[in-house]
Formats: structure tokens, sequence, C-alpha cells
């Protein structure tokens, strides 16, 4: 491989490795669209998705979680708008990886 900022060029393999299963990866996607048809009426979905799978996997349906919806007409077109919907999110993750998750079947 060679490194963009200085060039230089190393050897790289790439390696798997099985370990504990609190090494978990998420991607978190923002999706919006307008449903009525009209740019200030929409809304929008925060979904997550485990980035330690193939890419064909956790591109599956059953493999992307939609953790919350959101009404795009009421959020400003700023980058920090969403921080009121993402707050809650990060801070239920953080607690999960702390206290542990509760698994439904």
């Amino acid at each position: 491989m060679e490194c963009p900022n200085c060039f230089e060029i190393f050897e790289h393999c790439i390696r798997v490795t099985n370990g504990s299963p609190l090494n978990l990866a998420l991607i978190g996607h923002w999706d919006g669209w307008q449903p009525f048809g009209t740019s200030y009426r929409g809304c929008g979905s925060l979904e997550v998705s485990i980035a330690n799978m193939t890419k064909n996997d956790r591109q599956h349906v059953e493999e992307v979680y939609v953790v919350g919806f959101i009404p795009c007409y009421q959020v400003p077109n700023l980058p920090e708008a969403l921080d009121p919907f993402l707050q809650p999110l990060l801070q239920d993750i953080s607690k999960g990886f702390i206290d542990g998750f509760t698994i439904f079947n």
C-alpha cells in the first residue's frame, strides 16, 4: 500500500480473527424522501447496519435496522439539525455496550 500523505510504501495483509462479540462496528445512515411529491413536506429514517459483516451480507433487508423516523419538514437543512435525533440513539448504543442488550426472539 502507498500512503497518500507521505507516499511511503509498506506491506499490508488482511487478517481475519475471532474474538469478543463486543467487537462490533456499526454504520449509521440517513435516508430522506418526499412521499407527498413536494420539497417542503417529507420524512426520513435513521438506519443502522453492522459493519463487521461482508458488504453483501449487511445489505440484506434483515440486517438493516431502522431506529427512528424524522419529519424532514420540521428539520432545517443544516448538518447539526439531526443532533437532537442522534443523541438519544448514541446514548442507547453506549448504554447497551456497557450494560448489555436485551434480545427478544
